[in-house]
């Protein structure tokens, strides 16, 4: 609906953006590191952050 990847993790129930008023999205983002999660992103779009986390093996990290 948002002109995503075709294969976006998003697309297959695999990947979700996490924003919660009050709380920076850096806080939220080092919780699910220690807590184990291998796909995460801080995004920036508008202006506006927002924490990806997705499902993927690998260990990959993004932090803008």
């Amino acid at each position: 609906m948002v002109n995503g990847a075709i294969n976006s993790y998003h697309l297959k129930g695999m990947a979700m953006q996490i924003r919660v008023d009050g709380i920076k999205c850096e806080d939220i983002a080092y919780w699910f590191y220690v807590n184990g999660v291998n796909g995460i992103g801080i995004i920036e779009s508008e202006g506006i952050k927002s924490v990806h986390i997705d499902m993927r093996n690998e260990t990959k990290y993004c932090f803008k």
